[in-house]
């Protein structure tokens, strides 16, 4: 059985050496849809409770968050984290991309749901989606 389960979270991003706007500190209203396989059900036909993977969700998505990668200059982000609180301000490996945002979530979520006991149900993260706006969006694997 597959199940869908999307949530909106608001961030900021800036990628590094972008020759474009990208570039520019700046925020969107993204999305995050992710795709469960569910093998089995509980007594009462549910594989998993909606509100279980809304809050995993919050749990995990980097709502009202900055994301900046490690290619700043650490002065920037001290300065960042200390002000706006390491909670808030999140240096990543990587380029904070839609494309490079939906492998790692995907690697959250899969990492996430594997440590979830759901009596006799196994669940796989079979696809996250990150909508960067309205109309475009990256889909890992």
């Amino acid at each position: 059985m597959k199940i869908v389960k999307r949530q909106k979270f608001d961030m900021a991003h800036a990628i590094h050496g972008y020759p474009g706007p990208c570039r520019f500190l700046h925020g969107h209203t993204w999305m995050c849809e992710i795709e469960f396989c569910f093998v089995g059900t509980d007594e009462q036909g549910i594989s998993v409770d909606f509100k279980v993977l809304k809050d995993i969700m919050n749990e995990i998505l980097p709502d009202h968050c900055l994301l900046l990668s490690s290619k700043w200059d650490d002065d920037l982000l001290d300065v960042l984290e200390k002000y706006f609180t390491s909670e808030r301000v999140h240096v990543l490996p990587f380029e904070p991309t839609a494309e490079n945002l939906s492998k790692w979530l995907h690697g959250c979520f899969d990492k996430r749901f594997k440590g979830l006991e759901l009596k006799n149900i196994k669940v796989d993260t079979l696809r996250v989606r990150v909508w960067e706006s309205d109309t475009a969006y990256c889909e890992y694997p």
